[in-house]
């Protein structure tokens, strides 16, 4: 059995190295197979079921017919990658890519599940030199738009430039990985040469569009864990990419937050059905089942009084109706944790996963204006997120470019499956709300309005416009706000900025009942993550400070006036004054790829009038009348 640590955190295998992911690790290069695999009696990678039946039934209203939720088996800390041994509680990893090079003699090796049964799972080695040199993965793979994954084809790339008839037949396999004869640099600098032919040809010109047509070569159709049974027709380019590149995998993730009944301590959540049974009121209303009209007086009262949902009600009330996972409306998760997290819930215990303190924010001092422009600010001592991942795309987000159009794959890879990898974050957070009235009067700018029109035109013509938010004022003010608070709390709270992450709650007067808030959260760890940091930011002397510091770290970047006057930066232009000095933040903390930000809404420019300038300009004016008083 090897000895080599190959474990990965549950969290990493559901998003950042999940299925379809390459995962990089020890100089070795491995891609996680699909959840059929998963189940199977030689790995037993599923773990427990994680109940999340809020998140259940909006993935069922969204078109995502599952039943459960399955968190990965924890690794020991050695195991084979897929198809070696019947080594079981492993996820079943694949080496890819299989094609290997040896740094020492430049062979390059095609390794087969029969070498990796030979090696027991060890790290690959030549066979050529007397030191084993340990093999490197190849830099380069094969993707296409709709999905799949191959090696790429190195022996038909050596043979595909030369003019002799016998170098053109040869098949051979046996290859180099050689620095190519002359004065070159960049990708004209190496080469792949066949030992049997002295065939050869340069990697120049091998990222570029229909390389791969050009010689003839075809998408497989399949991931490269499929065996050739497994493979579908697919006609689209291949496009040769490095396997490190961020276009290699775009994992879909849907979570939400429990918030009650689900988070009410077991105990509490197990007596919740009999609770209503026993109501006197409930009693009564299933002597009149079926009257509408009565339904509709005297649930809102027994819902009342047991702190529970019109659905909890109607389940007992009509059981042949409701399925455990029953879908519900599309909008479910994003409004019901606005409620309650802007609510404050008099049954909540210390032992619920969701516990919440709603403070107030004091008007005048140093924070003079602010308590004006703020809504609620609410301390979430304890959270709980569930995160399932729903499905993955290459080369394009999920978006469309010139000639190509992106097509996802599940984790199951289609085979209908009924559950789907997710895992569960214990942690904390802070939930700040914008005063309404103050951010329509601030948003019906027309400056404001025409300014974030510019970006609402290019995200319609980006790759990343079905995975992104409408690019209103408030979305690009509250995302904007959430980075940089993000990058101060991680000063103030002890967590790495890595390990916060944001949430949203965005709606328009035009799009319905308006919305706007911001949950900045724990993110990070497998296991229960409330030190406390985070929480006690909320409290109105440190959140007083905690924002006048932010709004006066976004008013000056260290690439000013080139940063506050850019037109564009980013991905497609779709951020305007924000870069990696002022605003950007990790990717996992970001739930829109770091995009949709400008400062200039929030601290204002000169030209345009920011949302919090008054409260930056009097707190500058105060600090300064200060310093000159001392």
């Amino acid at each position: 059995m090897s000895d080599i640590n190959r474990s990965i955190r549950l969290s990493q295998a559901v998003s950042t190295f999940g299925v379809g992911a390459i995962y990089d690790i020890l100089g070795e290069s491995l891609v996680l197979c699909d959840t059929t695999y998963w189940t199977r009696e030689e790995y037993k990678g599923r773990g427990r079921s994680i109940k999340a039946q809020r998140l259940v039934a909006d993935l069922r209203a969204s078109g995502i017919m599952i039943r459960k939720l399955y968190e990965p088996r924890k690794q020991t800390s050695s195991y084979r990658p897929a198809n070696v041994s019947q080594l079981l509680n492993t996820l079943p990893y694949m080496r890819f890519p299989q094609w290997l090079f040896c740094s020492k003699c430049r062979r390059m090796k095609k390794w087969k599940f029969e070498d990796e049964r030979a090696g027991s799972g060890g790290s690959p080695a030549c066979s050529f030199c007397k030191g084993k040199s340990k093999l490197t993965p190849m830099r380069f793979i094969s993707i296409c738009d709709h999905g799949h994954m191959s090696d790429v084809p190195w022996s038909r790339w050596a043979h595909s430039k030369t003019t002799k008839d016998e170098q053109k037949t040869c098949r051979s396999e046996d290859l180099k990985f050689i620095t190519s004869p002359g004065n070159t640099s960049g990708l004209e600098s190496v080469a792949i040469k066949c030992s049997q032919c002295g065939a050869f040809r340069h990697l120049g010109g091998i990222t570029a569009p229909k390389a791969l047509s050009l010689i003839g070569v075809k998408c497989s159709g399949k991931q490269p864990w499929q065996r050739g049974d497994d493979a579908q027709e697919c006609l689209r380019d291949l496009h040769v990419v490095q396997r490190g590149a961020g276009n290699v995998y775009y994992p879909i993730i849907r979570s939400a937050i429990t918030i009650p009944p689900e988070s009410y301590h077991q105990q509490k959540n197990e007596d919740l059905p009999a609770r209503i049974r026993e109501n006197d009121v409930f009693k009564i209303l299933v002597g009149q089942a079926g009257n509408t009209d009565f339904e509709n007086i005297v649930i809102p009262r027994i819902c009342e009084m047991l702190n529970c949902t019109p659905k909890d009600v109607l389940k007992e009330l009509y059981p042949d109706r409701f399925e455990e996972s029953a879908a519900g409306p599309h909008d479910t998760i994003e409004y019901e944790e606005w409620c309650a997290l802007t609510e404050p819930n008099p049954e909540q215990h210390d032992l619920d996963t969701f516990v919440t303190k709603h403070i107030s924010l004091p008007k005048g001092g140093s924070g003079s204006g602010l308590a004006e422009l703020i809504g609620k600010v609410v301390s979430v001592v304890k959270l709980r997120e569930v995160r399932a991942l729903t499905e993955f795309y290459r080369y394009q987000p999920g978006g469309k470019a010139e000639g190509s159009e992106s097509k996802s794959i599940p984790p199951d890879v289609g085979k209908k499956d009924d559950w789907l990898p997710a895992t569960e974050v214990f942690g904390e957070g802070v939930f700040i709300t914008l005063n309404e009235e103050e951010l329509q009067a601030w948003e019906g700018k027309k400056v404001i309005a025409d300014r974030i029109g510019t970006l609402e035109a290019r995200k319609v013509n980006s790759a990343y416009a079905p995975l992104l938010p409408n690019a209103s004022p408030r979305y690009v003010l509250l995302h904007t706000l959430a980075h940089i608070l993000i990058r101060r709390l991680a000063f103030e709270c002890g967590y790495a900025s890595a390990s916060l992450r944001e949430r949203i709650y965005c709606k328009t007067p035009m799009e319905g009942s308006p919305r706007a808030g911001i949950l900045i959260y724990t993110a990070a760890g497998d296991a229960e993550g409330t030190l406390g940091g985070l929480s006690r930011q909320a409290e109105a002397n440190r959140l007083t400070s905690t924002m006048l510091t932010a709004l006066q770290d976004a008013a000056w970047c260290s690439t000013d006036p080139i940063c506050m006057e850019s037109k564009g930066q980013g991905l497609d232009g779709l951020n305007l004054a924000s870069c990696h000095a002022c605003s950007l933040v990790a990717e996992t903390s970001c739930e829109s790829f770091n995009l949709l930000l400008d400062r200039a809404l929030v601290v204002g420019d000169g030209n345009i009038p920011g949302f919090f300038e008054t409260v930056l300009t009097t707190a500058l004016n105060a600090s300064t009348l200060h310093a000159r008083m001392q």
